[in-house]
């Protein structure tokens, strides 16, 4: 048997390392392979350090990718086809050289991998892949794989449920030693825990990432608890914590067993192998603060499960310890419903499969044609640099990374301004009110070419005029964001007579908007919530950044969006932000 790992933490190769000990002590023959050294141009290691960067620097861009795989999971085909072109090679000569008689995957990214070699016949040995979480992500699964193996009968459900079969439900796989059966009292003695105390284990996997310093303020500051922290391999955050002298702080150590049978209750915050460990050890679980994407995912799941109790603020902490730290029926409940798991061997299953396979190294275990592997590979990364650079980038601009999406720090909305029609830009009223009121106007490079002369004289009478684009549609990124960055933006400066400043967006900003605004017109680029023109104006939050556009409307509901919009910023109740000029 090959089994499938991926060093992106403890979890995946202690499951990996517990099912080949079960494999072989049935006399079966292993070998195990970390899909994160396969990879051609060090694209694993890239993988690796990005995830980990995301986890520490940019918790939400994690948080994005991943629910985004819930909503668009077609994007991440181009994905699966680059891992695929730069680790195929090194996957069939490990293949080829151990002839397994089934392949198990512990890793998302490998099971991805290998189900797309399944389904296209170049491996020639069952693939079996088992999902260390509870909660299923679309990235674990594919129809290729010949079978999925679930920790729990509701993850087995959810696999069903998307089409995915078969699959079966097993035992998490977690070493002998998680029992509950070592010296209690003599760890506690050996970690400073004072006797009768309320020991909390906080972990936070093997990078000690997430609000760990936080957890632990938590629960030495009510006073009622002893924590146990458990860093990792971060010596920074081991440091920080036995400066501050909160309970008992301990860096990487391979005593976790020991550990939980000292403590009474454990506290983490991604929901992985930690938490089946607490599960065989017969320790409740409390999620808090988890680390976003699976994280999240996993506490939410296991909440309805009833197996972990997940607490979104410090008082629901606490209240937590409380119930759970002492013997009673909620503690037992909790407890029982986790070791209800333990059902069901995976090793089994993987036994079953292998012993079924019909001598593959007769015909090969694997097979690729070498015919335009090249071109796949390259046409596979051009389509997924082009992903991360429109709809990859959209994502991360629309939290306002890139652009700016918030006004001045008053207490009230910033308004750019009305959009107008080259109608109403011509209409006798609307004109009126603008050059009365000096409300901003955001106009399209179309619309400008349609009422040059309007646009003229308003602009004449001190009205500013702000750049929202071509007003035409691109079929290509680039061509798109130079029409709407520079050729707009050139074209209202002839009708204006001065600069009008910035790219106003009214969609979704990518990488070719960012770079023709900072490279090629040294412009900034504003990314405004749109409303109509009946909004409230009451109803807007500060500090945001709105443009009320009134291009529906008719030439009299458009002058007196733009009356009322004067009103309301003389009366203090909005601020109309002054648009035009380079920054």
């Amino acid at each position: 048997m090959l089994l499938v790992s991926g060093s992106v933490g403890g979890g995946h190769d202690g499951v990996a390392a517990e099912l080949t000990r079960r494999l072989e002590a049935d006399g079966a023959t292993t070998s195990t392979v970390d899909f994160l050294d396969l990879p051609r141009a060090g694209v694993g290691w890239i993988v690796k350090a990005s995830y980990q960067l995301q986890l520490r620097f940019a918790p939400w861009a994690y948080e994005l990718l991943y629910r985004l795989c819930f909503l668009l999971p077609f994007i991440w085909v181009p994905v699966v086809m680059f891992d695929t072109a730069v680790s195929c090679r090194r996957f069939g000569r490990v293949i080829r050289t151990f002839t397994p008689d089934v392949v198990v995957s512990v890793y998302p990214l490998s099971s991805l991998v290998l189900g797309r070699m399944r389904a296209k016949g170049w491996l020639r040995v069952p693939v079996i892949t088992y999902l260390t979480d509870a909660s299923v992500h679309p990235l674990w699964l594919h129809p290729g794989v010949d079978l999925h193996l679930a920790v729990s009968s509701e993850t087995a459900r959810t696999v069903e449920a998307r089409g995915i079969q078969p699959v079966h439900t097993v035992a998490p796989l977690v070493s002998r030693g998680f029992d509950g059966r070592a010296d209690r009292e003599r760890v506690r003695r050996e970690m400073g825990i004072p006797a009768g105390a309320i020991a909390v284990l906080v972990v936070a996997g093997s990078w000690g990432v997430g609000s760990v310093i936080e957890t632990v303020e938590a629960i030495a500051g009510s006073g009622r608890f002893h924590p146990v922290c458990v860093c990792g391999r971060n010596e920074h955050l081991h440091q920080l914590l036995n400066a501050r002298g909160w309970g008992t702080v301990i860096g990487w150590t391979d005593r976790m067993a020991e550990l939980m049978a000292a403590c009474d209750v454990v506290v983490e915050n991604a929901g992985g192998l930690t938490c089946m460990e607490a599960f065989s050890s017969g320790l409740p679980v409390v999620t808090y603060r988890p680390i976003p994407g699976h994280g999240r995912h996993n506490a939410e799941t296991m909440e309805q499960a009833g197996i972990i109790r997940y607490a979104r603020t410090a008082e629901e902490l606490i209240n937590a310890l409380e119930v759970l730290g002492a013997v009673g029926p909620k503690r037992q409940t909790q407890v029982q419903r986790a070791r209800a798991l333990f059902h069901g061997d995976a090793s089994h299953h993987v036994a079953s499969l292998a012993a079924s396979t019909l001598n593959p190294a007769a015909t090969a275990p694997f097979h690729r044609p070498l015919r335009n592997t090249r071109l796949a590979a390259a046409a596979a990364s051009l389509v997924l640099v082009y992903g991360l650079l429109t709809s990859g980038t959209e994502l991360v601009t629309g939290h306002g990374l890139g652009v700016q999406a918030t006004g001045p720090a008053l207490d009230v909305a910033n308004v750019l301004g009305v959009r107008l029609s080259a109608e109403q830009l011509s209409d006798p009223v609307v004109e009126r009110q603008l050059l009365v009121g000096t409300v901003p106007v955001l106009i399209d490079a179309r619309t400008a070419d349609a009422a040059p002369t309007a646009v003229t004289l308003l602009s004449n009478g001190g009205v500013t005029f702000g750049n929202i684009g071509s007003g035409q549609r691109h079929r290509l990124a680039w061509t798109q964001a130079q029409a709407d960055t520079r050729w707009a933006r050139q074209a209202i400066d002839v009708y204006t007579g001065h600069d009008v400043g910035g790219l106003v967006a009214g969609r979704r900003v990518n990488a070719f908007d960012l770079a023709y605004s900072r490279f090629g017109a040294h412009q900034r680029i504003l990314r405004p919530v749109i409303v109509g023109p009946g909004v409230s104006f009451g109803a807007l939050a500060a500090h945001r950044l709105y443009l009320v556009d009134a291009t529906s409307a008719t030439p009299g509901q458009a002058g007196r969006v733009v009356e009322h919009l004067a009103q309301a910023a003389a009366k203090k109740q909005l601020s109309l932000v002054t648009l035009g000029g380079p920054t």
